[in-house]
């Protein structure tokens, strides 16, 4: 090491050290890359140094003669005698790391090379815009060899310098911070930094002609000590650093175009309704995260819905707002198309490209089935890469000869290669920076200082999204704290999204028969942490928001269908099928014979063999939300009331020759299930497969479409029936313990529309018999009406029991017990039944 009398004075004047005895608590080494000076300007590639490191606990740092921040946003420092570079960390640890020795053996520091713009912790030379997670960058492997600075003992500073053989660097004037010491770890800086997250927001004026605001809305409604509404509308912006530990995880975000200042920025539409009045609400958000753009609250909120609920009938009985609540939501599904209804949520994302500018291309994978007769072309999810118009139109295809229908109900396949993915993660970064923002008391934020606390509702693909939410970090936020305070997932069981993969398809859902070769549910199912030997990996959904202390706490709430199209008993067992006890911030429940989503009309078969299923959950559903805000105010909910085989309650599916498609079968017998004239059973089920999507999945890219069944099965199970062939596990409803027919989370396609094959998310409800005679005609082993209730008032007398009892167990709110009161003197009407025909009692 070659270094004049003056520079060797000059390396030791730092005296951090002299007076500890204790060397580093760490030596490893960090990349720095940079970039050659060059007399005209021009701009050279990074090239990458790899500068030994000591990292030392904090309080061995004690007095700085000249130590100097010329980035006063960043938590990086030098000293201004020796040209050693301090970094500061954020759990308390101090590195150091030596100077840059050019040609001319005069030094230089990392920290004002990175200021200058000649040196950068990443490869694309980007300048840090935050304080920094010097943890993120530091490799623990001890440099060795001649030419290696090492620490010296007695100062516990490098003796020398990093050598490049690089000309001098002509470095910036840069506004100087002088300190004698390191600052506090929680002390803010007076330069603003770079902005990550919610930077912005417009919030659309009264007259917009397609999405206006409007103050009151509801036509003035007013909803007791509450008082009237407003609506919000516009736009959000956002910007995410690429090499924030939060951000790192998606995929792709490093390859989308960056703004001037090094940010991947993207935008949303948002919608709210709140007070008009804070102070009169409960200063709770209910945010829901809305499903492929469309929000579905209103059966829950028993308000009639929609995507832009406006007059005063839109509000109907307004569970939510007569509580309180502020209601939000915001883009953040990118297969909503961004042409057509003005009221849905969209996200704008930015593309990945290759390094060079160039498309990034890769495999796509379609299924494709339409349930009319006179569709005649269909529209990819990507670009296809091919230029030969007579195979494709950019992303739209179509059969031959030209004009030649799809078959109704039949099922088609396209293998192409796509191009052009967005970088679909995003959506999951727009949720955590949103309900951020509506939670801070930012100046431009119209909740400003009012939520104190966050709780999410999902119905079906978001609660699929929350799973994955959690799972992946996004519940801690840009500042480290926790995003929602509860999440309530409606049927979403233990399957993700599969948004954060390139080529995402994030619309897609998986059910008996379609879409089994998405990666919509790869290990893990379950928020308890299991391994799964086959692949030797431990995870659970619980894992991140652990290390983080940003957990929410959660309520999984299951249909039947779920058991019967998704496998949902996952999310409540282990990899063998076998109990497991829930996480203490978990609970999960089955709603008894429902199926997927809303219930159906009665007496309607739609596309299905059986007339839909009629039980609503949503009596349920908010009873079970007002626990979830309870249980975050320290009242412990309900416990998890699911099929286990503890009390013999479980069902197993079986293995079959199509399960490599995620198919099996559920024996009648074991299930329990009766004989029923005109009622055709299967036992077909759903099964989860370990599928083979290439050796980069775990980084978001799929190289094998569709993928391959590795001939391993997760196994599942579905709750046992009683004599009715109704559900003997979970939240037995007042229509499911006293009831007038069967029902059921499956149901079949009629012969128009595929035959025997699953009706996806349709259960079925399967009426009695009126009395003996008609039962016997038809062999059905259940019992009539007449003969188990002797009268309409002993009927009457039995739902008005079975919904006391649950509203004892805070499963029904007073409300829905006496709506269910009420709906009991109805007459049961039966009309063009397959089995029954049409009657009345």
């Amino acid at each position: 090491m070659m270094i004049n009398d003056s520079q060797e004075k000059e390396m030791f004047q730092l005296k951090s050290y002299t007076r500890h005895s204790k060397g580093p608590k760490n030596i490893g080494y960090m990349n720095i890359y940079i970039r050659k000076p060059t007399r005209n300007g021009s701009r050279q590639p990074f090239k990458r140094f790899r500068f030994p490191t000591a990292c030392y606990k904090r309080h061995h740092f004690r007095k700085f003669d000249s130590l100097v921040n010329i980035m006063p946003w960043s938590n990086i420092y030098f000293d201004r005698r020796s040209q050693q570079t301090i970094i500061y960390s954020l759990k308390g640890g101090v590195c150091i790391l030596p100077p840059l020795i050019n040609v001319h053996n005069r030094l230089f520091s990392v920290a004002e090379l990175i200021a200058s713009g000649y040196a950068s912790l990443t490869r694309t030379g980007v300048r840090p815009i935050r304080r920094i997670n010097v943890t993120y960058y530091f490799q623990s492997r001890q440099l060795t060899g001649p030419n290696v600075p090492q620490i010296n003992d007695l100062t516990g500073v490098f003796d020398s310098g990093v050598r490049t053989g690089y000309g001098s660097f002509p470095l910036l004037k840069q506004p100087e911070t002088q300190t004698d010491r390191l600052p506090a770890v929680t002390k803010s800086t007076s330069a603003k930094p770079v902005s990550t997250g919610i930077t912005r927001i417009v919030i659309n004026p009264s007259t917009n002609t397609i999405a206006p605001s409007e103050n009151p809305t509801f036509e003035g409604m007013t909803f007791g000590t509450v008082g009237a509404y407003e609506k919000l509308r516009g736009i959000a912006y956002g910007q995410l650093d690429p090499y924030d530990k939060h951000n790192s995880i998606i995929t792709d975000l490093k390859l989308a175009p960056r703004n001037k200042v090094g940010m991947v920025e993207y935008s949303m539409d948002f919608y709210i309704l709140k007070p008009i009045d804070l102070t009169n609400g409960n200063h709770k958000l209910f945010f829901e995260v809305n499903n492929r753009g469309t929000k579905l609250f209103g059966q829950f909120d028993q308000s009639s819905g929609g995507n832009n609920p406006t007059n005063a009938s839109d509000a109907g009985q307004a569970f939510l707002m007569n509580q309180g609540y502020t209601i939000a939501w915001c883009g953040w599904d990118p297969s909503v198309s961004p042409t057509g209804n003005p009221d849905l949520l969209r996200i704008y994302l930015p593309n990945a490209t290759n390094p060079d500018g160039c498309s990034i291309t890769g495999p796509g994978y379609e299924y494709i089935v339409f349930d009319n007769p006179t569709t005649t072309s269909y529209i990819t999810s990507y670009s296809t890469n091919s230029t030969d118009t007579t195979k494709a139109n950019d992303n739209t295809i179509s059969l031959l000869p030209l004009n030649t229908t799809f078959k109704q109900s039949s099922i088609y396949e396209l293998v192409y290669t796509a191009k052009d993915p967005y970088v679909a993660g995003i959506g999951f970064a727009a949720t955590r920076d949103f309900v951020s923002f509506l939670r801070s008391s930012r100046v431009d934020n119209p909740l400003a200082g009012d939520i104190t606390r966050a709780l999410s509702w999902s119905l079906s693909q978001p609660a699929r999204y929350m799973n994955d939410f959690i799972w992946l970090g996004f519940n801690e936020n840009l500042e480290r704290e926790q995003v929602f305070d509860g999440v309530f997932n409606w049927i979403g069981a233990g399957n993700g999204i599969g948004l954060n993969y390139r080529f995402a398809q994030s619309g897609r859902t998986e059910r008996n028969r379609q879409n089994h070769l998405y990666p919509e549910a790869p290990f893990p199912f379950s928020y308890t942490t299991l391994t799964d030997f086959g692949t030797h990996k431990t995870d659970g959904r619980n894992i991140q928001c652990s290390k983080t202390n940003t957990c929410p706490k959660i309520m999984n709430v299951i249909s039947s269908n779920e058991y019967w199209v998704k496998a949902g008993s996952l999310v409540h067992s282990d990899l063998a099928g076998n109990d497991i006890t829930d996480p203490s911030n978990v609970r999960n429940y089955l709603i008894s014979g429902t199926q997927h989503g809303f219930a159906s009309s009665a007496n309607s078969p739609r596309t299905c063999q059986q007339f839909g299923n009629v039980v609503d959950a949503n009596p349920a559903l908010r009873a079970l939300y007002i626990a979830l805000d309870q249980w975050i105010d320290g009242s412990e909910p309900p416990a998890s009331m699911v099929p286990r085989h503890a009390d013999r309650t479980a069902v197993f599916s079986n293995i079959t020759n199509n399960s490599p498609l995620g198919i099996g079968v559920v024996s009648q017998t074991l299930l329990n299930w009766p004989t029923i004239s005109n009622v055709l059973y299967t036992g077909l089920v759903t099964v989860r497969d370990r599928f083979d999507f290439g050796p980069d999945f775990s980084k978001g890219i799929i190289s094998i479409t569709p993928p391959k069944s590795i001939g391993v099965y997760y196994p599942s199970f579905v709750s046992k029936l009683d004599i009715d062939g109704n559900e003997l596990a979970g939240i037995r409803l007042p229509p499911v313990t006293v009831p007038v027919a069967t029902h059921t989370g499956w149901n079949l396609r009629s012969a128009a529309y595929g035959g025997n094959y699953g009706c996806e998310a349709a259960g079925s409800t399967v009426p009695f018999a009126l009395d003996k005679t008609t039962r016997n005609a038809k062999g059905d082993s259940r019992l009539s009406l007449t003969e188990r209730y002797s009268t309409r008032s002993q009927y009457e007398a039995a739902v008005a029991a079975a919904a006391n009892a649950l509203a004892s167990k805070r499963l029904l709110l007073p409300a829905d017990v006496q709506a269910y009161i009420t709906a009991s003197k109805q007459p049961i009407q039966v009309i063009n039944n397959p089995t029954y025909g049409n009657y009345t009692w």
